[in-house]
């Protein structure tokens, strides 16, 4: 992994998901030195906080949520969730009320209604900071809708009609490149499957794009070789990914090491799905 420098211009594109559960209240965050109750006000604060802080040199981040109002999705996590046999009651949140205990919390947010609510309540929070904040702020939501906070203007051009933020990102990404931005992008996610595109599509488009790593940005081109880069997605499709499982028992690392010194397994690999025939024939 190449470590850079932290591009002078850029803009920022934010896997929402990670984002909350990297802000999720922490004991010290509930016990107030004044002794007052920690609020969904308070929470709404410090996540939006917490983005602006990770991104204090960005002239933009867009913040792209999943989207819950759809019956289906790719996350194994979020079927488990779904299917949850007890009843989950409706939350409405407010500025002003106590936040839920760290059980109930994610209990709640079994209730996909709750997500939504969730999401449009922190929208306001990012729309009251993006009125003085020097960094301009888009708020996706998966599901067609985009809206720029800092100017008010509805930005459709991101909007996606996608299951999951985590695809919704290289969408919103070939949307910037195609309207002729030339600067920086960094992605903040630590979704495995968008290291794997990175790594692919850094090698295909013109334009530095970086990863988000804790402090770090490391720069996708390098993630590996661009004759590794041809094969690396349906490698990681075959050995397992938020669309499919992978074979027990089989490291991915392991595979794609075996890989890399194979140029006939890479270009096999590389050509999956180009010919339907000649891919019955190989198996």
């Amino acid at each position: 992994m190449t470590i850079i420098q932290e591009p002078n211009v850029h803009t920022s594109i934010i896997d929402m998901g990670l984002i909350g559960r990297l802000a999720t209240p922490t004991v010290e965050d509930r016990e107030k030195r004044d002794g007052t109750k920690h609020t969904w006000g308070d929470y709404a604060e410090k996540l939006v906080h917490f983005v602006l802080k990770r991104h204090v040199h960005a002239e933009r981040i867009i913040c792209v949520n999943d989207s819950y109002d759809q019956d289906y999705t790719i996350k194994d996590s979020e079927r488990m969730l779904r299917r949850k046999s007890l009843p989950i009651s409706n939350v409405f949140m407010k500025a002003e009320d106590r936040f839920p205990p760290s059980k109930d919390f994610h209990v709640l947010l079994s209730n996909t209604e709750n997500k939504i609510r969730l999401q449009g309540f922190l929208e306001k929070e990012f729309q009251r900071i993006a009125e003085t904040a020097a960094t301009e702020i888009i708020y996706s939501v998966v599901g067609n809708t985009a809206k720029n906070l800092t100017t008010g203007e509805d930005v459709p051009q991101f909007g996606c009609l996608h299951a999951e933020a985590d695809t919704a990102i290289f969408t919103i990404y070939s949307v910037l490149r195609s309207d002729g931005y030339t600067a920086a992008v960094v992605l903040d996610t630590e979704d495995t499957d968008n290291y794997v595109q990175a790594a692919y599509v850094a090698q295909r488009t013109p334009g530095i794009l970086c990863l988000k790593r804790k402090h770090q940005l490391l720069d996708a081109r390098h993630l590996c070789s661009e004759a590794m880069s041809a094969s690396i997605i349906p490698l990681h499709v075959l050995t397992g990914c938020d669309h499919n499982s992978g074979f027990y028992g089989a490291s991915k690392k392991v595979i794609a090491d075996r890989l890399e010194k194979s140029k006939k397994a890479q270009d096999l690999l590389a050509t999956c799905g180009t010919h339907p025939s000649h891919t019955r024939s190989h198996q």
